[in-house]
Protein backbone atom coordinates (compact mmCIF):
# COMPACT_ATOMS: atom_id res chain seq x y z
CA UNK A 1 0.00 0.00 0.00
CA UNK A 2 2.95 2.65 0.89
CA UNK A 3 4.30 1.38 -2.54
CA UNK A 4 1.26 2.85 -4.62
CA UNK A 5 1.10 5.47 -2.58
CA UNK A 6 4.56 6.54 -3.30
CA UNK A 7 3.85 5.78 -6.94
CA UNK A 8 1.10 8.03 -7.18
CA UNK A 9 2.51 10.83 -5.92
CA UNK A 10 5.53 10.85 -8.29
CA UNK A 11 3.14 10.11 -10.84
CA UNK A 12 1.83 13.28 -9.57
CA UNK A 13 4.72 14.80 -8.92
CA UNK A 14 6.14 14.24 -12.79
CA UNK A 15 2.99 15.08 -14.06
CA UNK A 16 2.80 18.73 -12.32
CA UNK A 17 6.17 19.42 -13.44
CA UNK A 18 5.44 18.72 -17.27
CA UNK A 19 2.75 21.02 -16.85
CA UNK A 20 4.12 23.38 -15.27
CA UNK A 21 7.08 23.17 -18.31
CA UNK A 22 4.31 23.55 -20.45
CA UNK A 23 2.67 26.41 -18.48
CA UNK A 24 5.88 28.51 -18.63
CA UNK A 25 7.48 27.84 -21.23
CA UNK A 26 4.69 29.02 -23.81
CA UNK A 27 4.85 32.72 -22.78
CA UNK A 28 8.71 32.55 -22.11
CA UNK A 29 8.70 31.86 -25.78
CA UNK A 30 6.29 34.19 -26.72
CA UNK A 31 8.08 37.28 -24.64
CA UNK A 32 11.58 36.81 -26.38
CA UNK A 33 12.33 39.98 -27.81
CA UNK A 34 12.39 39.48 -31.41
CA UNK A 35 12.38 42.23 -33.93
CA UNK A 36 9.37 43.02 -35.20
CA UNK A 37 9.25 42.65 -38.96
CA UNK A 38 8.69 45.72 -41.00
CA UNK A 39 7.41 45.61 -44.59
CA UNK A 40 8.24 49.18 -46.50
CA UNK A 41 5.02 50.72 -47.88
CA UNK A 42 5.04 50.52 -51.43
CA UNK A 43 5.55 53.65 -53.06
CA UNK A 44 3.95 53.88 -56.78
CA UNK A 45 6.12 55.35 -59.38
CA UNK A 46 4.66 58.99 -58.26
CA UNK A 47 5.23 58.75 -55.39
CA UNK A 48 9.23 57.55 -55.48
CA UNK A 49 9.24 60.81 -58.11
CA UNK A 50 7.90 63.56 -55.58
CA UNK A 51 10.09 61.57 -53.04
CA UNK A 52 12.96 62.02 -54.96
CA UNK A 53 12.37 65.46 -55.95
CA UNK A 54 11.71 66.44 -52.23
CA UNK A 55 15.25 64.58 -51.24
CA UNK A 56 16.88 66.53 -54.15
CA UNK A 57 15.35 69.57 -52.99
CA UNK A 58 16.99 69.36 -49.59
CA UNK A 59 20.32 68.68 -51.01
CA UNK A 60 20.07 71.53 -52.72
CA UNK A 61 19.09 73.65 -49.59
CA UNK A 62 21.83 72.49 -48.06
CA UNK A 63 24.69 75.06 -49.71
CA UNK A 64 22.48 78.43 -49.52
CA UNK A 65 21.85 78.11 -45.73
CA UNK A 66 24.37 77.17 -43.43
CA UNK A 67 22.66 76.55 -40.57
CA UNK A 68 19.90 74.35 -42.24
CA UNK A 69 19.01 70.99 -40.41
CA UNK A 70 20.40 68.58 -43.08
CA UNK A 71 20.07 65.40 -40.89
CA UNK A 72 16.70 66.18 -39.41
CA UNK A 73 15.35 67.22 -43.01
CA UNK A 74 16.31 63.89 -44.23
CA UNK A 75 15.03 62.10 -41.46
CA UNK A 76 11.57 63.72 -41.29
CA UNK A 77 11.04 63.28 -45.07
CA UNK A 78 11.72 59.54 -45.37
CA UNK A 79 10.00 59.08 -41.96
CA UNK A 80 6.65 60.80 -43.88
CA UNK A 81 6.83 58.96 -46.96
CA UNK A 82 7.95 55.20 -45.16
CA UNK A 83 5.39 55.62 -42.22
CA UNK A 84 8.77 55.53 -39.50
CA UNK A 85 9.20 57.17 -36.70
CA UNK A 86 11.68 57.55 -33.95
CA UNK A 87 9.74 56.31 -31.44
CA UNK A 88 9.31 52.83 -33.00
CA UNK A 89 11.76 49.83 -31.98
CA UNK A 90 14.91 49.71 -34.29
CA UNK A 91 13.59 52.54 -36.37
CA UNK A 92 16.85 52.97 -37.56
CA UNK A 93 16.81 49.35 -39.27
CA UNK A 94 13.38 50.13 -40.84
CA UNK A 95 14.12 52.95 -41.87
CA UNK A 96 17.28 51.35 -43.79
CA UNK A 97 15.47 48.59 -45.19
CA UNK A 98 12.73 51.11 -46.71
CA UNK A 99 15.68 53.32 -48.13
CA UNK A 100 17.37 50.47 -49.35
CA UNK A 101 14.21 49.70 -51.10
CA UNK A 102 13.37 52.55 -53.01
CA UNK A 103 17.08 54.24 -53.20
CA UNK A 104 17.87 52.50 -56.70
CA UNK A 105 14.93 55.19 -57.93
CA UNK A 106 15.95 58.25 -56.03
CA UNK A 107 17.03 60.19 -59.18
CA UNK A 108 17.95 63.80 -59.24
CA UNK A 109 16.74 65.79 -62.48
CA UNK A 110 19.04 67.86 -64.14
CA UNK A 111 18.84 71.29 -63.30
CA UNK A 112 19.84 74.28 -65.48
CA UNK A 113 22.90 72.43 -67.39
CA UNK A 114 24.83 72.44 -63.72
CA UNK A 115 23.93 68.92 -62.68
CA UNK A 116 22.92 65.80 -65.09
CA UNK A 117 20.32 63.65 -63.87
CA UNK A 118 21.66 61.22 -61.40
CA UNK A 119 21.50 59.22 -58.32
CA UNK A 120 20.84 61.27 -55.05
CA UNK A 121 24.49 59.58 -53.70
CA UNK A 122 26.11 60.98 -57.03
CA UNK A 123 24.23 64.58 -56.54
CA UNK A 124 25.66 64.70 -52.80
CA UNK A 125 28.84 63.73 -54.11
CA UNK A 126 28.79 65.64 -56.79
CA UNK A 127 27.93 69.01 -55.02
CA UNK A 128 30.51 68.43 -52.28
CA UNK A 129 27.89 67.55 -49.57
CA UNK A 130 29.53 63.94 -48.92
CA UNK A 131 30.47 64.82 -45.48
CA UNK A 132 27.35 66.21 -44.26
CA UNK A 133 25.01 63.81 -45.97
CA UNK A 134 26.86 60.55 -47.24
CA UNK A 135 29.88 60.05 -44.28
CA UNK A 136 27.38 61.44 -41.23
CA UNK A 137 24.07 60.30 -41.99
CA UNK A 138 23.66 57.37 -44.55
CA UNK A 139 26.93 55.64 -44.09
CA UNK A 140 27.27 56.87 -40.48
CA UNK A 141 26.74 52.82 -39.18
CA UNK A 142 26.75 49.99 -41.43
CA UNK A 143 25.36 47.85 -38.38
CA UNK A 144 22.53 49.94 -37.37
CA UNK A 145 22.00 52.02 -40.36
CA UNK A 146 22.82 49.11 -42.72
CA UNK A 147 22.48 51.38 -45.85
CA UNK A 148 23.65 49.76 -48.90
CA UNK A 149 26.26 52.43 -50.45
CA UNK A 150 25.94 50.15 -54.01
CA UNK A 151 22.61 51.22 -55.27
CA UNK A 152 22.18 50.43 -58.77
CA UNK A 153 20.81 53.38 -61.26
CA UNK A 154 18.75 52.00 -64.00
CA UNK A 155 19.66 54.87 -66.40
CA UNK A 156 17.71 56.16 -69.40
CA UNK A 157 19.41 53.82 -71.77
CA UNK A 158 18.92 50.78 -69.86
CA UNK A 159 22.73 50.16 -68.93
CA UNK A 160 23.62 50.31 -65.18
CA UNK A 161 25.27 52.87 -62.86
CA UNK A 162 26.96 52.68 -59.33
CA UNK A 163 27.67 55.69 -57.24
CA UNK A 164 31.33 54.23 -57.68
CA UNK A 165 31.25 54.47 -61.35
Amino acid sequence: MARKLISLHLLLFIVLVFAMALLFAAPAHAQENKPVEYHPPKLSQQQIGHFSGEMCMILTTIPTDITYPIIPSLEKKMFSYFKLNKNMTEYELKLADAWNEVSPHVICNANNGVFPRQHFYKRALEMNLHLPVLEEFFFIDEVAFPVDPNAVEILQNGSFDTMLD
